[in-house]
């Protein structure tokens, strides 16, 4: 089982008080943040090989039993893998980047997903799926173009 540490992990504890430790400050994790840069809102950092880092920057000591997950192009570390099979993440992605690192854990687990467009969901029962589109636009999907507020029932496969 993989579990993801997301930024910003242990930074506070009760009350909001700044540990006295590092954070993540989790034993799952051996890597610590040494910094933390909060970035502004028209500012982001290009992801290898895709996506924007943003808002939160974690500046992390690699513990050297981990492993860089994920870096930017300037080549910083902003996600580890750590020996235990904790994930950390250290940085706020936007959706592409999201989708690359969720897309890069799940087929590294092995597990079946299905990206979905923005807008449109979907839910599942024994024998059927059923599609919603709740843009105002007409989205393109696995099933064929979805139109404004269109909801599609189909059996499950």
């Amino acid at each position: 089982a993989k579990l993801v540490f997301g930024p910003r992990t242990g930074a506070r504890v009760g009350n909001m008080k700044i540990p006295t430790n590092l954070p993540p400050a989790i034993n799952l994790v051996k890597s610590k943040v040494l910094r933390v840069e909060t970035l502004p809102p028209n500012l982001s950092l290009e992801i290898d090989p895709i996506g924007q880092a943003n808002r939160y920057i974690e500046t992390i000591n690699v513990d050297s039993n981990a492993a860089p997950y994920l870096t930017l192009k300037n080549g910083k570390v902003i996600a580890t893998s750590e020996v235990s099979g904790a994930i950390y993440l250290g940085s706020m992605l936007d959706q592409e980047g999201l989708s690359l690192f969720y897309k890069g854990l799940f087929d590294e687990i092995q597990v079946d997903y299905l990206l979905m467009p923005v807008g449109v969901r979907r839910r599942c029962t024994d024998s059927e799926e059923f599609w919603f589109n709740y843009n105002d636009r007409t989205i393109e999907t696995k099933n064929g173009n979805m139109k404004p507020a269109e909801a599609k029932r189909l059996p499950l496969i």
